[in-house]
């Protein structure tokens, strides 16, 4: 079945990245790649780089390669005109940039499956920082070191023709028997954002004339890094809660739920991405009702389910925090009743993928992941990494507790700049309440969520079915 997602190519997104290619002024019989901070360029079928008259390098793109290439070491800033397909040292395009100088050769490192098909990670070099951080000060430098989800990985494709407009296919199936199509009038293009770890996916382009400039490509998405960050434009702070190691060493399944700030900046290529390419059933609205929200703004037709709740340890009956001028923050009577709505949904197979958010995709939104990922087994350090995760997006930072600038932890408050979060008080908290002893995370959340908030046994193993694809034991 056909799937058609049209999706506008801005130019400018491109300026963050690693290289192009002069390799478009090399004649080549086969398939070549160049690998620059693990993006992948595939070219095919290249012409020859022949300057066209009266080029004024109109079109031109801006890169930074900042890994050392095989013949020139260190970082180098250039541009790329797509007019003559030519590089450039300065944005004048007075001083061309020779083949050399940019380290194009095919005898790359080694990083590739087969010649037409790369693998690289769509995490920028900062967040794979952060998840592989232990200790307190490694991972406190990789938070406030921080990048934005901007600065992703990103695989770009560049093809020789001016027969716009082109449509590029994608597929995870190489026979194309269920693919999405991108429509753009330029002659390169990004994958970026939507992608699944350990997935591989196949591509082609084709002209204005339905002939194939590209074709029988591939390229495969990293899985040493589990983490699902989704770009979709006009949605910011989203992620695939997928991925996470689960009880008895289950992965939580992608696809199923999703996370993310409002969506009242959605555009229209954003909102084909969501209801096309991830199929979002289910819209969660966690924030408190009212009359602009009846129903979702990205599509009237999406199941849009309306379920307050408030934060942290406003979930948790008779516990009470206090800000910095000692003011008190308390327990919210109608948060278990939001909960409750929330389980029973995700009980329900017909209702998944879901969408959940409040406001900036953090705070509501990372107390109900909390309790979903932790009732699937996820530990807490994983936990927390996804819900530090924020703070690399626009939606600001989101610690698990405030930072001894002494010694460069992390303090045992569990709060964060004076209530703005209140994340490891939370865990606490809701272990030592609701523990079961016998010290497992997903036993208390468990309790939790059936003497509190009045979910049923039934539920919770249906939700767990839902979310990791077949039955684990969680009687210990």
């Amino acid at each position: 079945m056909k799937k058609r997602i049209y999706l506008p190519i801005i130019v400018s997104s491109l300026l963050t990245f690693s290289v192009l290619s002069t390799y478009l002024s090399m004649l080549s019989q086969t398939p070549t790649q160049v690998v620059v901070e693990e993006n992948v360029m595939d070219i095919d079928k290249v012409a020859s780089n022949k300057k066209e008259e009266n080029c004024e390098h109109e079109r031109k793109l801006h890169f930074e390669r900042v890994e050392p290439t095989l013949n020139k070491p260190g970082h180098i800033e250039f541009y790329y005109c797509c007019d003559c397909y030519k590089s450039f040292y300065d944005f004048n395009c007075a001083k061309e940039i020779p083949n050399s100088d940019l380290g194009l050769d095919n005898k790359l490192d080694g990083r590739y499956l087969s010649p037409i098909t790369g693998t690289f990670s769509l995490l920028s070099q900062n967040i794979k920082d952060y998840l592989n951080a232990k200790e307190d000060a490694d991972i406190i430098e990789a938070l406030r070191n921080k990048s934005s989800y901007n600065d992703q990985a990103k695989r770009t494709i560049v093809w020789q023709s001016k027969n716009a407009p082109f449509v590029v296919e994608v597929s995870e199936d190489r026979m194309f028997s269920d693919f999405y199509s991108y429509e753009t009038d330029n002659n390169v293009f990004t994958f970026e954002g939507i992608f699944t770890p350990g997935q591989t996916y196949y591509y082609r382009v084709k002209d204005a004339n339905n002939a194939y400039i590209l074709d029988d490509l591939s390229f495969r998405i990293d899985d040493t890094y589990l983490v699902r960050l989704l770009k979709v434009d006009g949605i910011s702070n989203m992620r695939d809660i997928g991925g996470w190691s689960a009880k008895d060493g289950k992965k939580v399944l992608y696809g199923k739920f999703f996370r993310g700030a409002n969506l009242s900046s959605v555009s229209e290529s954003g909102k084909e991405a969501f209801l096309g390419k991830l199929g979002i059933k289910t819209e969660i609205d966690l924030r408190q009702p009212n009359d602009d929200a009846k129903q979702s703004l990205v599509d009237e037709r999406l199941n849009y389910q309306n379920c307050p709740i408030w934060a942290y340890t406003r979930i948790i009956p008779d516990y009470e925090v206090y800000s910095d001028e000692g003011n008190p923050l308390g327990f919210d009577d109608a948060t278990p009743a939001g909960i409750k709505k929330i389980f029973d949904l995700l009980a329900n197979e017909n209702n998944y993928p879901f969408y959940a958010h409040c406001a900036a995709g953090a705070d509501r939104t990372g107390t109900i992941v909390y309790l979903i990922n932790a009732l699937l087994g996820v530990s807490y350090e994983d936990l927390t990494k996804d819900f530090e995760l924020t703070t690399f997006s626009v939606q600001g930072d989101r610690y698990r507790s405030d930072v001894d600038e002494e010694t460069m932890t992390f303090t045992n408050k569990g709060m964060f700049r004076n209530l703005t979060a209140i994340w490891g008080r939370m865990h606490s908290v809701l272990l030592t309440k609701y523990g079961t002893g016998n010290g497992k995370l997903y036993s208390a959340v468990e309790n939790y969520l059936k003497t509190v908030c009045n979910v049923s046994d039934e539920t919770i193993a249906s939700v767990r079915l839902n979310m990791l694809g077949e039955v684990v034991d969680f009687s210990d």
